[in-house]
Protein backbone atom coordinates (compact mmCIF):
# COMPACT_ATOMS: atom_id res chain seq x y z
CA UNK A 1 0.00 0.00 0.00
CA UNK A 2 1.48 3.37 -0.98
CA UNK A 3 2.51 5.65 1.88
CA UNK A 4 -0.11 8.34 1.13
CA UNK A 5 -2.96 5.81 1.37
CA UNK A 6 -1.72 4.55 4.75
CA UNK A 7 -1.63 8.14 6.02
CA UNK A 8 -5.18 8.81 4.77
CA UNK A 9 -6.45 5.57 6.36
CA UNK A 10 -4.74 6.39 9.67
CA UNK A 11 -6.17 9.94 9.64
CA UNK A 12 -9.69 8.65 8.88
CA UNK A 13 -9.41 6.12 11.73
CA UNK A 14 -8.31 8.83 14.18
CA UNK A 15 -11.21 11.11 13.18
CA UNK A 16 -13.69 8.28 13.61
CA UNK A 17 -12.37 7.43 17.06
CA UNK A 18 -12.44 11.04 18.24
CA UNK A 19 -16.02 11.43 16.99
CA UNK A 20 -17.08 8.32 18.91
CA UNK A 21 -15.50 9.68 22.08
CA UNK A 22 -18.32 12.21 22.48
CA UNK A 23 -16.31 14.81 24.41
CA UNK A 24 -18.26 15.76 27.55
CA UNK A 25 -20.52 12.71 27.41
CA UNK A 26 -23.68 14.87 27.48
CA UNK A 27 -26.52 14.61 25.01
CA UNK A 28 -26.19 16.07 21.52
CA UNK A 29 -29.00 16.78 19.10
CA UNK A 30 -29.82 18.54 15.86
CA UNK A 31 -32.68 20.90 16.67
CA UNK A 32 -34.91 22.90 14.32
CA UNK A 33 -37.70 25.30 15.23
CA UNK A 34 -40.59 25.51 12.74
CA UNK A 35 -44.28 26.43 12.84
CA UNK A 36 -47.42 24.62 11.75
CA UNK A 37 -49.81 26.09 9.19
CA UNK A 38 -51.81 27.64 12.05
CA UNK A 39 -48.70 29.14 13.66
CA UNK A 40 -48.13 26.62 16.44
CA UNK A 41 -44.38 26.29 17.22
CA UNK A 42 -42.78 22.90 16.63
CA UNK A 43 -39.34 21.69 17.65
CA UNK A 44 -37.84 18.89 15.56
CA UNK A 45 -35.10 16.98 17.41
CA UNK A 46 -32.72 14.33 16.01
CA UNK A 47 -30.39 12.55 18.40
CA UNK A 48 -26.69 12.16 17.70
CA UNK A 49 -26.29 9.77 20.66
CA UNK A 50 -26.24 6.00 20.38
CA UNK A 51 -29.23 5.93 22.72
CA UNK A 52 -30.93 8.63 24.78
CA UNK A 53 -34.08 8.92 26.86
CA UNK A 54 -35.78 12.32 26.74
CA UNK A 55 -37.50 12.77 30.09
CA UNK A 56 -39.03 16.18 29.38
CA UNK A 57 -38.72 19.31 27.27
CA UNK A 58 -38.78 22.70 29.03
CA UNK A 59 -39.62 25.77 26.93
CA UNK A 60 -38.43 29.28 27.85
CA UNK A 61 -37.24 28.15 31.31
CA UNK A 62 -40.69 26.77 32.16
CA UNK A 63 -42.84 29.69 31.00
CA UNK A 64 -46.53 28.93 31.72
CA UNK A 65 -48.48 28.30 28.52
CA UNK A 66 -45.41 27.14 26.59
CA UNK A 67 -45.52 23.42 27.28
CA UNK A 68 -44.82 20.98 24.46
CA UNK A 69 -45.97 17.47 23.71
CA UNK A 70 -44.84 14.93 21.15
CA UNK A 71 -46.50 15.59 17.79
CA UNK A 72 -47.93 12.29 16.63
CA UNK A 73 -48.45 12.54 12.91
CA UNK A 74 -51.41 10.16 12.88
CA UNK A 75 -53.04 11.06 16.19
CA UNK A 76 -52.50 14.77 16.99
CA UNK A 77 -50.38 15.50 20.06
CA UNK A 78 -49.89 13.62 23.29
CA UNK A 79 -47.45 13.11 26.12
CA UNK A 80 -45.25 10.05 25.82
CA UNK A 81 -42.42 10.90 28.20
CA UNK A 82 -40.02 9.31 28.78
CA UNK A 83 -39.18 8.98 25.09
CA UNK A 84 -36.41 6.59 24.04
CA UNK A 85 -34.48 7.39 20.85
CA UNK A 86 -31.62 5.67 19.06
CA UNK A 87 -28.92 7.27 16.90
CA UNK A 88 -30.45 9.26 14.04
CA UNK A 89 -34.04 8.98 15.24
CA UNK A 90 -36.07 12.14 15.31
CA UNK A 91 -39.18 13.40 17.04
CA UNK A 92 -41.32 16.52 16.72
CA UNK A 93 -42.56 18.37 19.78
CA UNK A 94 -45.45 20.80 19.31
CA UNK A 95 -46.41 23.68 21.58
CA UNK A 96 -49.91 23.43 22.96
CA UNK A 97 -50.78 27.04 22.09
CA UNK A 98 -50.10 29.28 19.09
CA UNK A 99 -49.42 32.22 21.44
CA UNK A 100 -46.19 30.64 22.71
CA UNK A 101 -43.07 32.26 21.27
CA UNK A 102 -40.18 29.82 21.68
CA UNK A 103 -36.89 31.41 22.67
CA UNK A 104 -35.23 28.36 24.24
CA UNK A 105 -35.76 24.64 24.67
CA UNK A 106 -34.07 22.52 27.33
CA UNK A 107 -34.01 18.79 26.70
CA UNK A 108 -33.79 16.88 29.97
CA UNK A 109 -32.37 13.41 29.30
CA UNK A 110 -30.81 10.45 31.05
CA UNK A 111 -27.42 11.80 29.81
CA UNK A 112 -27.95 15.29 31.25
CA UNK A 113 -29.57 18.52 30.14
CA UNK A 114 -28.87 20.60 27.07
CA UNK A 115 -30.42 23.97 26.14
CA UNK A 116 -30.88 25.36 22.64
CA UNK A 117 -31.76 29.00 21.95
CA UNK A 118 -33.63 30.39 18.94
CA UNK A 119 -33.96 33.80 17.37
CA UNK A 120 -31.66 36.70 18.17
Amino acid sequence: MPHIYRYALLLASMLTLSACGGGSGGPTFEVELTHTAIGRPQIYVVTKNAQVIIEKVVINDGEPGCRVMEAKHDFGIGSTFPLKLKLGQGVTFAARYESCTVFSATLVTDLGEVTYTFGE
